[in-house]
């Protein structure tokens, strides 16, 4: 199986371990990337670019960062029902942050 495929897939099924998902592709790369486009769309706009580049600059994070929210929501059933409110709060609410930032 291709490795992004893989990815995609463990991700989606939920098979992937919940910590990884969460703290690392969720918390880690997604904030990272979240911040990397909304820097470079707000550098952009300094210098005054087109509005549609600097839209679509910001927003290109958007579909991993739904995938991601899913990925942890379906993942969390691992965790037992304590942790997985917990798992399923933060991740919806880190979606929200990551989409208003």
């Amino acid at each position: 199986m291709r490795p992004v495929k893989a990815f995609i897939d463990s991700r989606l099924s939920g098979v992937a371990r919940i910590e990884t998902v969460f703290w690392r592709d969720m918390l880690l790369t997604g904030t990272s990337v979240t911040l990397a486009t909304f820097v470079a769309a707000m550098m952009l706009l300094a210098q005054d670019y087109p509005t549609p580049l600097i839209l679509v600059i910001y927003f290109i994070a958007m579909p991993y960062n739904i995938f991601i929210t899913i990925s942890v929501w379906r993942g969390a059933v691992q965790a037992g029902a304590a942790r997985q409110t917990f798992y399923r709060t933060i991740a919806a609410l880190w979606l929200v942050i990551t989409t208003l930032l």
